[in-house]
């Protein structure tokens, strides 16, 4: 469970043959929730179980800590992102995260202190796991709310719990 999200998307990044360049990534793992989420049996102990789907144990006790480490281990990521990138969170112009309820992305927007409307929120499409922020480059990119040079933050997050940025160089321009 510990890849559960995060690790399950991959992009190539091309537009009209110029170049979009991944400047640096970085990843948490918090094993903090990790019994709060779980398939209760399959793999090997016991393969042949009832119980093979993805289960929430106590949804009151995760909900009531998820934001509470969630919202910093995205913050951590996103710095650690950026200073891979040599950057640092003034330099994004745009976000791209994984869909989340409403006040967690806002929350989360105000903590980066980015301007609400240079975030993506996928409030029509709901939360698809790691294809979020692609997703979002995806309809940035299309709608031409990124420019070239622009530095673009993509954050996930996945079940067990992990939480991953990537920090994107948008179009041709040189820094």
């Amino acid at each position: 469970m510990i890849n559960f999200g995060d690790g399950a998307a991959a992009a190539l990044f091309v537009k009209d043959g110029g170049t979009n360049e991944v400047l640096g990534s970085f990843g948490i793992t918090d094993g903090s929730l990790s019994r709060h989420v779980k398939v209760p049996s399959g793999g090997s102990v016991d393969p042949d179980g009832a119980e093979r789907s993805l289960d929430v144990l106590d949804q009151t006790a995760m909900k009531a800590r998820l934001d509470d480490v969630s919202l910093p281990n995205f913050v951590r990521a996103a710095e650690g992102a950026l200073a891979r990138s040599g950057a640092t969170l003034a330099d994004v112009a745009y976000l791209c995260g994984i869909h989340m309820k409403r006040s967690m992305h806002d929350a989360l927007v105000e903590e980066l202190g980015l301007e609400p409307d240079r975030a993506a929120y996928l409030d029509d499409a709901g939360h698809m796991s790691g294809v979020d922020p692609i997703l979002a480059l995806d309809r940035a990119s299309r709608a031409g709310t990124i420019a070239d040079g622009d530095l673009v933050l993509l954050l996930a997050a996945g079940t067990g719990y992990t939480w991953a940025a990537s920090v994107v160089r948008w179009g041709d321009a040189a820094p």
